[in-house]
């Protein structure tokens, strides 16, 4: 079972405190499956759980690419994400899977239909199979509108959102996070934007959207919830607990 978190510090009986902990570490060594590790923002985040002690999978098309990128060696499964029979040896036995998968192309079979919507699907389908404890999607920005710009190309947005029903439909407990335009600056300096309902807009670094994924998996106020975030040109003053706190867990499907 997933962790139970609670809401807020200062509602925690001392044992309650070091239950979080002991659950913490069991995270910690317990596999994680990175699907899209090879990816700029997935790179960042196999980087940042390998450093805190994380246990890593990944799931790649390319096993050599992530050797090439990775000086510490991962079990690296090729699997692709539509073809379900590849994904079975890399979902069985995780605690957790953390998707930054998207597609690279705008049509043909890399296309956004066949990754963004349809692999997703898959891999959620896998998921679920296996009674995976949670699943973290970083989705997009803008998915609830169908006149984004984006979606002039491969309507990327639309199929980015099927994903997330997908998602939201399988029961397993899940964040979803979406981020504004990703930048290649570094991380961990501007105040941080959470916000539910499609209604902002912005950019943000791919380091910091690495960190809210691995937040996701332990914070409370993180189960069952959809949001965008964006950064700001003000410094970080806002804690973690404090940001996921101001979530609404999402209705039931």
């Amino acid at each position: 079972m997933w962790p139970k978190l609670f809401n807020h510090k200062e509602d925690l009986q001392p044992w309650q405190k070091k239950k979080i902990q002991e659950e913490e570490e069991e995270i910690r060594n317990q596999p994680l499956l990175v699907v899209g590790g090879t990816g700029r923002t997935g790179r960042l985040l196999v980087r940042k759980l390998s450093a805190r002690g994380y246990s890593i999978r990944l799931l790649t098309r390319n096993p050599k690419k992530a050797q090439m990128y990775f000086k510490k060696t991962f079990p690296a499964f090729s699997g692709n994400l539509n073809n379900v029979d590849t994904l079975i040896k890399a979902v069985r036995g995780v605690r957790a899977v953390l998707c930054t998968a998207g597609s690279p192309h705008y049509g043909g079979p890399d296309g956004p239909k066949y990754v963004d919507y349809l692999g997703v699907a898959n891999l959620v389908e896998v998921s679920r199979e296996f009674q995976v404890g949670h699943f973290v999607l970083v989705s997009s920005l803008g998915v609830t509108k169908p006149f984004h710009s984006l979606n002039l190309f491969g309507k990327v947005l639309k199929w980015k959102r099927k994903g997330e029903e997908a998602l939201l439909a399988s029961g397993l407990s899940y964040t979803i996070v979406r981020p504004g335009g990703l930048l290649d600056d570094q991380g961990g300096f501007s105040e941080l934007v959470f916000s539910q309902g499609d209604r902002v807009d912005g950019m943000i670094s791919r380091e910091d959207v690495a960190e809210v994924c691995i937040q996701s998996l332990w914070q409370p106020g993180a189960r069952n919830i959809t949001f965008e975030v964006v950064g700001t040109d003000e410094p970080r003053v806002s804690d973690w607990e404090t940001l996921f706190g101001s979530l609404a867990e999402d209705a039931p499907q």
